[in-house]
């Protein structure tokens, strides 16, 4: 990592509105959820990543069952 934290945190706040600004444009409407995934390149402090993703409601219908208690809508691995 960096003796500065104040400038990884910069750098993160930019690339995640980058990253935002490039989810496509016909899928922002439907994005209910999005998840920010830190860790680190082979568990080395020197090398984080962050993993932006998103769920949408149509995923939501696709995936989700009756008697779903809500796993399918706020469950990462759908």
């Amino acid at each position: 990592m960096t003796d500065r934290p104040e400038t990884f945190l910069a750098h993160l706040r930019t690339a995640a509105a980058g990253v935002l600004e490039r989810f496509p444009a016909d899928l922002r409407p439907e994005i209910y959820a999005l998840s920010f995934r830190i860790w680190r390149v082979d568990d080395d402090d020197r090398r984080p990543y962050v993993a932006i993703g998103y769920n949408t409601e149509t995923r939501y219908e696709r995936e989700h069952t009756p008697g779903d208690d809500g796993e399918a809508r706020w469950n990462y691995a759908y």
